[in-house]
């Protein structure tokens, strides 16, 4: 993949103050990658600052082999990958290495090869491995380092032995601890400013650009393939999840990488398990297709919590049947979190899945899985079980799995029973809604009937005083014995203001003499006129917010 950046370094190459013997040729670099020499450990007697020390014996050439390929990282982050181990030799020192630097990935660091020599920031090395602590031991020895008494590692920790280092300088009977470390395997080399082992400082740095720029890709959406566009590129995750590709296959470094990064728990989560078991196999192919032998988080049940070695492999049906058999045990599961057991038991039931295993053929494989592991823990003097004992544990285990399963039991049907009852209530609570708005109908229609059975009472109490005229007046009292219901004073005044108009009528018909009267009747019409004319009261209306519309329709009638 052509990248557009400056050049890494200008200086083809440069040794170090102290270049000690470079065994392996560096090859030459290119528009992609530079290469650096450095010391990768030393061997006994030489100690390291943490007090720890290698003999060549216990590094096998598988190890080597596996190493090629691991992951070269800045100080042991293992965000900040820059390229990858290429070569790995065996001297009388030591190991030496070649890492080959991934250009793109060093500048995206804000690496440059001034920080590589002698004295700057990235001149040292520093390994990364997981040890085989059976076969690890622990040295007394005197100030020259002259070994006065070995000590299995198991005794040295519960005898609470602990390493003789710079920033403590712990003796015991006189003499310096030292641990001779039996690597299990090399998992890869950080780049770091204040190595354990101050031999392993780089010899050797060639990193000028050397071939001509290699022709830029054609234009593609980099945002949705970062690392080039399919059609050059190979990614695990072809953006199955939301259209990104991710997990980069393409080199060495990229697939080592992408192996890395997808150990990690937090992004495995984001995908489907038919998902992460189509990323795990890519990932796997391509490890095969380079020849990278070491193993990553991604292969394993434990990916190394808390900074822990990796453990429970996951790479053949054999494994993946070990790793779900052991965390079946569950003493073995009293190590983890809640958290860390789930993300253990999905890798797993994921591995199950890609290769079709089922819980019958773990099984079938391992019923006396226990007995192998008391019997493993018997043979490195961690535990001190008898058979008898182990009887015992696998017959409490089996009481465990059982009330599990139980409890299990009693919680499906309790939620299955909570679930009916949630049912049973979303029920009542609907129908004391419907009942709830039925009774408001029925009460809106009852005051509604009684308002109006109450107008009609008015109404009659207005026109026994003076009737209607005609329905338009009518309809004008019934109107004012609606808004009468609620307010006593406006029916005192309605009658009030018809019962003057009815005597001031009679006066009127009084004074106007019938056809034909006689003297006596006119003079005792006359005198009834003169009654009534006492009689009238003008209505005096209470001019209040309530009652002046009423006033209004009063006057109009």
């Amino acid at each position: 993949m052509a990248v557009d950046l400056e050049p890494l370094d200008t200086a083809e190459w440069f040794e170090t103050v102290q270049p000690g013997v470079l065994s392996l040729e560096l090859p030459p670099p290119d528009t992609d990658y530079c290469f650096a020499a450095t010391r990768l450990l030393s061997w006994f007697p030489v100690v390291n600052e943490n007090g720890a020390t290698f003999f060549n014996e216990d590094v096998t050439n598988e190890m080597l082999d596996n190493a090629v390929g691991t992951l070269a990282n800045l100080r042991h982050d293992k965000a900040d990958v820059i390229g990858t181990i290429h070569k790995v030799a065996r001297t009388d020192q030591g190991l030496e290495i070649i890492v080959r630097i991934d250009r793109e990935a060093a500048s995206l660091q804000g690496m440059d090869a001034e920080d590589m020599r002698a004295g700057n920031y990235f001149s040292h090395v520093s390994v990364e491995l997981t040890r085989d602590t059976p076969k690890s031991k622990y040295y007394l020895v005197d100030d020259e380092y002259n070994v006065k008494y070995e000590i299995p590692t198991l005794a040295a920790r519960k005898q609470g032995l602990r390493r003789t280092t710079d920033a403590d300088p712990y003796r015991f009977q006189g003499c310096r601890v030292v641990e001779r470390v039996a690597p299990k395997r090399f998992t890869g080399v950080g780049f770091v400013p204040n190595p354990a082992d101050p031999n392993a400082e780089l010899y050797a740095l060639h990193a000028n650009k050397g071939a001509q720029e290699k022709p830029k890709l054609a234009d593609y959406d980099k945002a949705k393939h970062p690392y080039g566009p399919p059609s050059e590129v190979h990614y695990a995750d072809p953006g199955d999840r939301d259209g990104k590709s991710r997990y980069p296959v393409d080199t060495p470094e990229h697939t080592a990488s992408a192996a890395r990064f997808f150990g990690n728990p937090s992004n495995r989560e984001r995908y489907s398990p038919e998902q992460r078991a189509h990323i795990d196999n890519e990932i796997r192919q391509a490890k095969k297709k380079f020849g990278i032998g070491h193993e990553t988080a991604a292969d394993h049940a434990d990916p190394g919590y808390d900074g822990g070695p990796m453990r429970h492999p996951l790479h053949t049906e054999d494994d993946v049947k070990r790793a779900k058999n052991h965390f079946n045990n569950l003493p073995n599961r009293s190590d983890y979190t809640k958290d860390q057991l789930r993300d253990i038991d999905g890798r797993i039931d994921d591995a199950m899945k890609h290769l079709n295993i089922s819980d019958d053929d773990v099984k079938a494989s391992y019923p006396d899985y226990y007995a192998e592991v008391s019997s493993t823990a018997n043979d490195q003097k961690e535990h001190s079980m008898t058979e008898t004992e182990a009887k015992a544990l696998q017959d409490r285990v089996a009481v465990l799995e059982s009330e599990a399963a139980t409890l299990k039991s009693e919680k499906e049907k309790a939620s299955t029973e909570a679930s009916a009852a949630n049912d049973k209530i979303v029920a009542l609570e609907k129908e004391l809604a419907d009942v709830k708005a039925e009774r408001d109908t029925l009460v809106a229609e009852h005051e509604k009937a009684s308002r109006e059975a109450r107008a009609e009472a008015i109404l009659k109490e207005f026109e026994a005083i003076k009737p209607a005229k005609d329905e338009a007046e009518k309809a004008s009292l019934r109107e004012l014995a609606f808004k009468a219901c609620d307010d006593e004073g406006i029916i005192r005044e309605v009658k009030l203001t018809r019962e003057n108009e009815a005597l001031k009528e009679e006066v009127a018909a009084l004074k106007t003499p019938p056809v034909n009267e006689t003297e006596a009747e006119k003079a005792a019409r006359e005198e009834k006129e003169k009654a009534s004319r006492g009689a009238v009261t003008p209505a005096t209306p209470q001019y209040t917010p309530a009652n002046v519309s009423v006033t209004r329709a009063l006057a109009s009638l």
